[in-house]
């Protein structure tokens, strides 16, 4: 088996696929994605070669119709299907997640003390760890009398306190991820390059989107998280993003 059909099989197996979430994964890397369309034909050559079939697609493609994510016309008897107004801002607002080369949270982390029963959600980075004890990007300030913020270390942070910010078969997925990016490309036809970039950048994507991810990397700066980021952000650099007229047998 060659190693690009080796990288596949590591990536389709990972995890269950949602499919709608595949095709906004597919449509967020579409090089000029703001004006770029697809039409049915396209995205079932693409979907269909890693084992979707064409009635997942279809169902698929109708829920983020009815969500308004995409716009369809018609060309003859083929469907095209383009990002709704939404899907533009949507995904305007997390590319630097997926795609940056650096950590979301550059200032770090704090540890958060908080009374019993008070509202997580006065923050919008914070990662619950314990009863009464949660992580906040250092940026983030809470003014309340009744909370603590005191500095964290990131030396000799133990493995039970890891294991509170992230569950281990996140790491799992990231160690399938680093050594998917590392298997060279043997076959090159345009399908397998866009599968594997397609697959690579939506289980990326789907870690990318947590803030307790960044929050890992950020605390243990040499864990396979960390590695993960830096490998899948290489990866993106040196492959092009998807084109329509790549999507054909």
């Amino acid at each position: 088996m060659a190693d690009i059909h080796k990288s596949l099989e590591i990536l389709i197996g990972l995890e269950k696929i949602k499919v709608w979430s595949l095709i906004v994964t597919l449509f967020g890397d579409l090089d000029n994605a703001s004006s770029q369309s697809l039409s049915g034909k396209q995205i079932n050559n693409l979907l269909g070669y890693i084992g979707i079939k064409p009635e997942a697609t279809r169902v698929a493609l109708h829920r983020l119709k009815n969500e308004n994510w995409i716009e369809t016309s018609k060309s003859g008897r083929e469907t095209i299907y383009q990002m709704s107004d939404r899907a533009r801002r949507e995904t305007k607002n997390v590319y630097a997640d997926v795609y940056g080369t650096s950590n979301k949270y550059p200032d770090g982390w704090q540890l958060l003390l908080t009374p019993d029963h008070y509202d997580l959600d006065q923050a919008a980075a914070i990662i619950p760890v314990l009863k009464n004890v949660s992580l906040i990007s250092a940026a983030s300030k809470i003014k309340n009398s009744e909370t603590m913020q005191t500095e964290l270390t990131t030396q000799n942070i133990p493995d039970w306190f890891s294991e509170k910010i992230i569950n281990p078969s996140v790491l799992e997925i990231a160690q399938a991820l680093n050594k998917a990016t590392e298997l060279p490309n043997i076959e090159t036809t345009n399908l397998n390059q866009v599968a594997k970039r397609l697959l690579i950048l939506h289980h990326w994507r789907k870690l990318a989107l947590r803030d307790s991810v960044w929050c890992y990397i950020s605390l243990m700066d040499q864990s396979i998280l960390s590695q993960c980021h830096k490998s899948v952000s290489t990866f993106l650099q040196r492959t092009p993003k998807i084109e329509p007229s790549m999507l054909v047998e």
